[in-house]
């Protein structure tokens, strides 16, 4: 069974770096790349209206717990808006959360930094997906109590 790649990347430079590497590798491997999915902003797997700027974080993490994540995206690499996010084969999930919240020059914000529904989406998404295997690349002051609430704390994979 072949597997779909997905990626998430709100960066249009970015995702043109993601759409190469896809296509690369799937000269590489000799397998057609066009199944492949690149999607934009994760939060946008959120419902609108589910967080409200303002609201404190417990706030946020309860709306966000009790929501149902969107199951179709736009999607830059076939450029609609009926791609599947959830494919149902990722072996491994691959991130570089965003960390402005967590240095000095985002004034170390944590939960009342901007980029919260960042790693809640994230979270909700591995757990909806059921990734096995989470590698997530950070900075030294990297706070993942979000994650590690959602994914490791609540029995999300029974």
């Amino acid at each position: 069974m072949m597997c779909t790649h997905l990626a998430q990347e709100m960066d249009p430079g970015c995702q043109s770096v993601l759409k190469d590497n896809l296509r690369w590798c799937g000269q590489v491997t000799g397998q057609c790349p066009r199944e492949s999915c690149l999607f934009g902003d994760i939060t946008e797997l959120i419902p609108n209206g589910t967080i409200q700027t303002g609201w404190p974080y417990s706030q946020k993490l309860s709306a966000v717990n009790g929501c149902d994540l969107s199951v179709v995206q736009q999607c830059e690499a076939h450029g609609q808006a009926t791609c599947k996010v959830y494919k149902g084969c990722s072996s491994f999930d691959c991130s570089g959360l965003p960390c402005p919240d967590f240095s000095t020059a985002g004034l170390k914000r944590k939960r009342q930094g901007p980029t919260v529904p960042v790693y809640m989406a994230h979270g909700k998404y591995v757990c909806k997906s059921r990734v096995p295997l989470l590698l997530i690349e950070c900075t030294k002051d990297h706070w993942h109590s979000y994650l590690t609430y959602f994914v490791f704390s609540t029995n999300r994979f029974g």
